[in-house]
């Protein structure tokens, strides 16, 4: 008996596919704050580069709109947490006080809620806005 547990070939390209188009946008975020924390490398750059970075950084702006979780880094510890895949129900992540428990938890929720989990198959939502 098939699994959702069990991704096939086109889930697992579908959720490479939500990896690298996340890993993009949190390399625009990481140049957007390299800029803020020294202006001077922003104004070295030319006309021509600061109106792409413009460009692709408003696209950006609109797609966290819609998926704040895109602005999420996890960390190494998170990342296994993230992308544990297991027989079980329940996904626990033990750690100290502010040892970032309750972020992960929120947007692997989140993640799961719209369907767009970046390391593992989750299955489609099954609601639509409106409805």
């Amino acid at each position: 008996m098939a699994s959702w547990r069990q991704p096939t070939a086109a889930q697992v390209e579908i959720v490479q596919a939500r990896y690298d188009e996340r890993a993009v946008i949190q390399e625009l975020i990481g140049q957007r704050d390299a800029y803020r924390a020294d202006p001077r490398a922003y104004d070295a750059l030319d006309k021509d580069a600061r109106w792409a970075f413009g460009k692709q950084y408003e696209e950006v702006q609109l797609l966290l709109r819609d998926d704040p979780t895109l602005s999420y880094v996890p960390f190494d510890k998170q990342v296994n947490f993230h992308s544990t895949v297991g027989e079980a129900r329940v996904k626990m992540l033990i750690a100290g006080n502010r040892g970032g428990k309750t972020t992960p938890a929120a947007v692997e929720a989140a993640w799961w809620a719209m369907g767009t989990h970046p390391y593992i198959w989750t299955p489609r939502r099954r609601w639509t806005s409106g409805s």
